[in-house]
């Protein structure tokens, strides 16, 4: 079996849903995700990961957890925070 993955959504936020395959026996989670999910750093799948925002088989683990055949892997991305910019008054000279 290889593995497949699907994005379910394209809008904000994202979910990515995986099924991993004999081929990636033994791979930790962290970089299997990374492999499926390029835009992402491992240290943010990390987080996520620390979030229970990637499950494997419906539950949490860790990111050194080692995939399994069949596991089926959900990815959630929520959207980027919204950064604030506060302006400040200069004196111009």
């Amino acid at each position: 079996m290889t593995s497949n993955s699907e994005r379910v959504d394209s809008h904000w936020p994202h979910e990515l849903l995986c099924e991993a395959g004999e081929e990636d026996k033994g791979e930790r989670l962290d970089l299997f995700v990374a492999a499926k999910c390029p835009e992402l750093s491992r240290s943010r799948i990390q987080n996520l990961t620390k979030q229970g925002l990637i499950l494997v088989n419906g539950r949490r683990v860790k990111a050194s957890y080692r995939v399994k055949p069949g596991d089926r892997i959900r990815v959630f991305i929520p959207p980027p925070t919204p950064c604030e910019i506060i302006p400040e008054a200069l004196p111009l000279h």
